[in-house]
């Protein structure tokens, strides 16, 4: 494969660096081949690459074993693996619970695990507080608030704070911790959370993570959340690491992910540089051009080391761009004398959720259209279905 100039700089750049790497511009298939690389000086096995998701981790492992058998002993791991792999390291073995409800055997009476929410009720519910300032179930409101917490997600908690007293929010996340740790229970947020208060204090372990590896890979950085990244320094405190993501690309800010910590990581680490792969193989340069006019108005394209994207390909058609004041069938109606045909138009969503309700007022507007999601069956249907159920089997929990 022939690389360009900017790609054989982030493959050779031999100390750590800050990549900024616009969409499209090959990011995955540089890092590959620099692992490769760097795997001809260290044993692959001092490598490690952190991704974003499980799904990711899959991906980045069948991608370097398809680059170089050898490659198959890089350590691939997601940052909140990492940090329970720690935990458990030290010493602890703590149960891992989600936010889900669990089913109960209703034969033995016994909960197989509680989920969250059964954790944080009893605990919200000894302080005197209003919850009507939420639309959803307080308990589940004041769960989101520890998470804000745990991910020094700072802006977000003075939203709560602006409603609640803070010294009562105070208690009801200590309370929370406390439980779940006299309870050895463990929670995805707490993941990297703990792992640092760990790293900070067991010496031990703390020179065995950092002595581990030689070179850190992280994909993904504009999603990094504040635990997260302080987490990854700790990792990476007598190492090189290389660092990629694009700040435009911020898609997790509800979970703490912030770019300033892939935009600032360069003057957090000694030595380390920022480089560029500004080239879009993936998109016309009309779209390209577009993106970029949007980009530059963004709090991101005031950082001092923001590139306008690269066309790779010349042409293309130039993209309509709708102001969102409207609700999107109006926008839809307002588009499909441009498009012609309702099959050429898609909407993009971030839950399930939110397109099922989509698709109830596109029905409201006789606005054909094909649901692409885990459940296509209307919140409306679903709700009769669950009585339905309840009808046969008044121990359904999920109906």
């Amino acid at each position: 494969m022939d690389f360009n100039k900017y790609q054989i700089e982030a493959i050779k750049c031999d100390s750590s660096a800050a990549c900024i790497a616009t969409a499209g511009s090959g990011k995955t298939t540089v890092l590959v081949e620099k692992v490769y690389r760097l795997s001809q000086i260290v044993p692959p096995e001092r490598i490690l690459c952190i991704a974003f998701s499980n799904a990711a981790v899959d991906n980045m492992k069948a991608r370097l074993a398809d680059k170089d058998s050898s490659l198959k002993s890089v350590v691939v791991s997601t940052l909140h693996s990492a940090a329970l792999g720690c935990v458990r390291r030290s010493g602890l073995s703590p149960t891992v619970i989600t936010e889900k409800y669990n089913k109960v055997d209703y034969k033995s009476g016994k909960i197989q695990s509680r989920g969250l929410i059964d954790i944080m009720t009893p605990i919200v519910h000894k302080y005197d507080l209003e919850s009507n300032s939420f639309e959803d179930d307080f308990p589940e409101a004041m769960l989101r608030y520890v998470g804000l917490r745990l991910s020094k997600m700072s802006k977000d908690i003075k939203g709560f704070e602006d409603y609640f007293e803070p010294v009562y929010l105070d208690k009801i996340y200590k309370d929370y911790l406390n439980y779940m740790e006299s309870h050895n229970l463990i929670s995805f947020d707490m993941m990297c959370w703990k792992a640092i208060n760990i790293l900070k204090t067991d010496n031990d372990l703390r020179d065995y993570v950092q002595s581990k590896y030689d070179y850190v890979f992280i994909d993904e950085c504009q999603d990094l959340s504040g635990d997260q990244y302080e987490l990854a320094k700790i990792i990476a405190a007598k190492c090189n690491i290389f660092m990629v993501g694009d700040g435009l690309q911020n898609i997790y800010s509800f979970k703490g992910g912030d770019s300033k910590y892939l935009l600032r990581a360069h003057k957090d680490f000694d030595g380390m540089k920022v480089i560029h792969l500004p080239i879009n193989y993936r998109c016309s340069e009309k779209i390209v051009e577009t993106s970029n006019r949007i980009a530059r108005i963004t709090e991101e394209a005031e950082d001092e080391n923001y590139m306008d994207a690269i066309a790779a390909r010349k042409g293309g058609e130039i993209p309509i761009v709708t102001e969102g004041y409207s609700t999107i069938p109006t926008i839809l109606l307002q588009q499909k004398e441009l498009v012609g045909d309702w099959s050429n138009i898609a909407v993009l969503a971030r839950t399930n959720s939110v397109l099922l309700s989509l698709k109830s007022s596109l029905y409201k507007h006789k606005i054909p259209c094909y649901f692409n999601g885990k459940d296509g069956i209307l919140r409306e249907i679903k709700l009769m279905c669950d009585y339905l159920k309840l009808i046969t089997d008044t121990n359904d929990d999920k109906a």
